[in-house]
């Protein structure tokens, strides 16, 4: 067996000591691209630490949070802030992109920059406090804001919970309204009720569309039962459909759980919108 796929058998099996082990005999392994794939013929290349980050994810370990194995690839010698180029993301935007608090704790008590900036569609600024807010991961929300990361935009705000702030924002007169839908939806996404109210008190439209879908539609998506629960009481209607597919956000979540599988709560919100949304004729 070759040195890739002892890696990828150990990161399957979830042992740590057997990859420190690994990696005392084979240093310089923490430089090789690691190649896998995952539900389609596209290849990805990635470093041991960012395949360690994805596994999860992509169902490339048994274990969920495999933070013990990021420390070990850093103790090692690989790049905190890894090996793409500058604009690109980090094991940090990673990590926080996919609910890996305990790894994103590794990385930042290893000294990852909490202010770098990558680009993605639909996230103005592209700290990691800006992808985790976009993909409503709250407890990496709550970590890197105790981390002292800057909360730079009104999105920011909403979805970290910061009340003085957020309404501080809104007074800015060069939002726009989608500036301002989206800002709900990261509140929403991120479980943040009080920040959420701020803009349901100020006449924010619980059925208007950011990237051709309503915010219950996002919440839907990603796995945020606590945004959608929010969403219900605040008064989305579950029956309303997307302009695009035609599907309502129990659909959407539904589609999701079979891409995902059993993730971010997935099945939970399946079971919670089932009986609230109207059946087809």
């Amino acid at each position: 067996m070759d040195a890739i796929e002892t890696f990828k058998g150990i990161v399957r099996k979830g042992n740590a000591d057997a990859l420190r082990e690994f990696l005392s005999a084979n240093p310089d392994f923490i430089n090789t691209k690691v190649p896998w794939s995952y539900g389609s013929p596209k290849i990805h290349q990635s470093s041991p630490l960012d395949y360690v980050i994805n596994a999860p994810f992509h169902k490339l370990t048994d274990h969920a949070d495999p933070a013990d194995f990021v420390r070990v690839l850093l103790a090692a010698g690989s790049k905190v802030g890894g090996y793409n180029p500058p604009g690109k993301d980090t094991p940090l935007h990673g990590s926080v992109s996919l609910s890996l608090p305990r790894i994103a704790e590794a990385l930042l008590d290893a000294g990852a920059d909490l202010e770098t900036t990558s680009t993605y569609p639909g996230i103005p600024i592209g700290t990691p406090l800006d992808f985790a807010v976009h993909f409503g991961m709250e407890a990496c929300v709550d970590l890197l804001v105790s981390r002292g990361a800057e909360i730079k935009n009104l999105r920011m705000a909403a979805g970290s919970g910061d009340l003085d702030k957020t309404i501080h924002l809104l007074h800015d007169p060069s939002l726009t309204a989608r500036d301002r839908i989206d800002g709900f939806r990261c509140a929403v996404l991120c479980g943040k009720e009080e920040t959420a109210k701020v803009f349901i008190n100020r006449g924010i439209d619980l059925h208007a569309e950011i990237d051709d879908a309503t915010v219950l539609h996002h919440a839907a998506w990603h796995g945020s039962i606590k945004g959608v629960k929010l969403m219900i009481d605040f008064g989305a209607s579950p029956a309303k459909k997307d302009p695009v597919h035609g599907s309502t956000p129990l659909g959407w979540a539904e589609y999701r759980l079979q891409l995902a599988g059993e993730q971010f709560t997935l099945n939970e919100v399946v079971a919670f919108l089932k009986p609230l949304t109207p059946t087809e004729p």
